[in-house]
């Protein structure tokens, strides 16, 4: 199905119309997209704007200069990634397990090598992974000083529920997927059993994927969670828990702090929870109050993420065979139907996929005056979404659901001026996921003991990261803080800070440099990336979609000047205009991740070594399409 849609409201981005291409399995979003035009970039010179970078061992006339000052404010960058001849250059078909792979591999072809905004994200992913880990291993052994874990607040939910409770078997049923078990009345031994069945049968809930696979704890965490998700449309059971829950007001107020916990770090809930009960109301009239998605009730509800509502939204008859799940999403972006500005309510994980939201439209990120962007370039970020937005669900998978001076001019130059980038310039999703992190960093610290988060360190599959969680969140934010420091510096463009931020530029810009200096040497880079992650279950036809990273690859980079920058002598005042016969482009290689949607029978899903092992059998995209299928 093509559906074609007039889009003009975004500067330069899509010109005309934008056309979806549904396919089942490969991704095309067959977006017409066009160059940007040049007349449309409105960078303004400001001659107190000085490159922090001199440039070395230049000629002026006949005179040798050590170093001369830059002035990029009013240049502008042209980006383009062009298309490779495989056959001539077989390296950039190779999927590559990790980003470390792919520049192994690249320093054999002796190019220039560029951190894309894939890579960057590649390295935060292994902290968000290592962050929610331990948090959900310290909330639900019980080791928060501050916060009752789950596990032992369903035991004592348990305990104070009449003998003969269906609500008792449900929540017995819950502590026996986490390895501790109660004393029940005989009469509810079958319906407990019966509980653990239904949920053993639903692979989809009950079994653990992601960073859920790296330990025990991790696992039964993982199938305990997912079991206290099961949503109710009779109300029999929650009800005869929210009066216990009435009767104890501790228990009451430890449960609102939990919800609370997974509402922030995730996202709100897809249905209402017991607190939102009223008895004498039904769960129409109290999901239409609380304005949830969904009417139903859990103990602990999953979170729900903006895609999550629209696909609910569009295919409530089942998944047609011809829809394709992301370019839906995409095109209601694009078209201004989903806004993915995080609202009053929104959690952690809206915040950062709110940070992607300029791969898509780069009009509205700080950049967009200083970069003209190719439509092959616009594609090229099209595909970073797509890989960062399947990674971000991935970590959240068990929860989601001066003045003017005259002067004469200098004389011209002898040699070249090209563009000096450190990292692909994707500034507004750099500062976007700085503020991620510190909005989780803010609730964290608001929620947990001050001992906890000096105490907690983040996780990696075997063993831990070993710094303390707290610092490591506020390095991860000063590191992005920095990234978007380093880009502004790069291309020119004057930082834009909120007047609640207090950021220390200094610190965060030196921060992020010597980050960029040793990424060759990052652990975080040499992990694996192909991950697959479940979206949608047809029941009508028995299959799942998933969205999956298949590797990284290598892709070309092309920047040149639009615009020159401006220069002068150290100790000078008057700027000099660069001649664009004195300009030359560059040429870098960076690292991207590859993608794509899949279909396949039944409920089922993959673990990350599962997806890994079918991926090394099948190396190449079609191939492993086909199998999964």
């Amino acid at each position: 199905m093509l559906g074609v849609i007039g889009f003009a409201a975004f500067k330069s981005f899509y010109r005309t119309v934008v056309h979806i291409d549904y396919h089942p399995h490969r991704s095309k979003v067959g977006l017409e997209i066009q160059d940007d035009d040049l007349n449309t970039l409105s960078a303004t010179f400001d001659q107190n704007h000085v490159d922090r970078r001199r440039l070395d061992q230049m000629r002026v006339d006949q005179l040798e200069v050590d170093q001369l000052e830059v002035n990029s404010s009013g240049a502008t960058l042209r980006l383009d990634c062009p298309d490779i001849k495989v056959y001539r250059n077989p390296e950039f078909d190779i999927l590559y397990p990790s980003y470390t792979d792919a520049l192994n591999a690249l320093s054999e072809y002796g190019n220039e090598f560029l951190p894309s905004a894939n890579l960057i994200d590649g390295a935060a992913k292994q902290f968000d992974d290592g962050l929610y880990a331990a948090m959900d291993v310290a909330l639900y052994t019980g080791a928060l000083k501050q916060q009752i874990s789950p596990r032992d607040w369903v035991r004592c939910v348990a305990e104070k529920l009449p003998p003969k409770s269906e609500a008792k078997a449900f929540l017995a049923a819950a502590l026996e997927l986490a390895g501790s078990k109660i004393t029940i009345d005989n009469s509810l031994h079958a319906l407990k059993v019966d509980y653990i069945k239904q949920f053993e049968q639903n692979e989809l809930s009950s079994k653990p994927i992601g960073f859920y696979t790296w330990n025990a704890e991790l696992e039964w965490i993982w199938r305990f969670s997912k079991f206290l998700q099961t949503k109710f449309t009779d109300t029999k059971i929650p009800n005869q828990i929210v009066k216990v829950l009435r009767s104890d007001q501790k228990l009451s107020d430890a449960y609102q702090q939990l919800c609370r916990h997974a509402n922030q770090m995730t996202n709100p809930a897809v249905c209402l929870n017991l607190s939102q009960l009223n008895l004498e109301e039904s769960l129409g009239d109290r999901a239409a109050h609380y304005g949830v998605d969904e009417v139903a009730v859990a103990v602990f509800p999953a979170s729900k993420g903006k895609e999550s509502t629209l696909f609910a939204r569009l295919f409530s008859n089942g998944i047609p065979d011809n829809a394709h799940l992301l370019s839906a999403l995409i095109e209601r972006i694009l078209s201004g139907k989903v806004d993915l500005a995080p609202g009053a309510h929104s959690g952690w994980y809206d915040h950062q996929v709110y940070a992607l939201e300029t791969l898509l439209i780069p009009a509205n990120g700080h950049e967009n005056d200083k970069l003209l962007l190719t439509a092959r370039y616009k594609k090229r970020l099209l595909e970073a979404f797509k890989s960062m937005i399947t990674k971000r669900r991935e970590t959240h998978a068990r929860q989601m659901e001066g003045k003017a001076v005259t002067a004469t001019a200098m004389a011209p130059l002898v040699g070249s001026i090209q563009p000096r980038l450190r990292v692909e310039p994707s500034a507004t999703y750099f500062l976007r996921t700085a503020r991620a992190y510190r909005f989780v960093l803010n609730f964290l610290e608001s929620a947990l003991h001050q001992d906890d988060l000096s105490n907690l360190v983040g996780l990696r599959e075997h063993g831990d990261r070993g710094q303390p969680l707290g610092d490591e969140l506020l390095e991860m934010q000063k590191r992005f803080y920095g990234l978007y420091l380093v880009v502004c510096d790069d291309i020119g463009m004057t930082p834009q800070f909120a007047p609640q931020e207090n950021v220390d530029q200094e610190e965060c810009y030196q921060l992020a440099c010597q980050w960029l200096e040793q990424i060759k040497e990052n652990p975080d880079l040499a992990k694996d990336t192909r991950v697959s992650i479940p979206v949608t279950y047809d029941r009508g036809k028995s299959r799942t979609r998933l969205w999956s990273t298949l590797g990284v690859r290598l892709a070309q980079l092309n920047v040149n000047y639009v615009t020159p920058p401006q220069i002068r002598i150290p100790g000078e005042t008057a700027w000099q205009k660069v001649e664009m016969h004195e300009c030359k482009g560059k040429r870098y290689i960076i690292a991207v991740d590859e993608w794509a949607e899949l279909d396949c029978a039944g409920r089922r899903s993959f673990t990350r070594a599962q997806f890994r092992k079918l991926c090394e059998k099948y190396p190449t995209r079609d191939a492993i399409i086909a199998a999964v299928k």
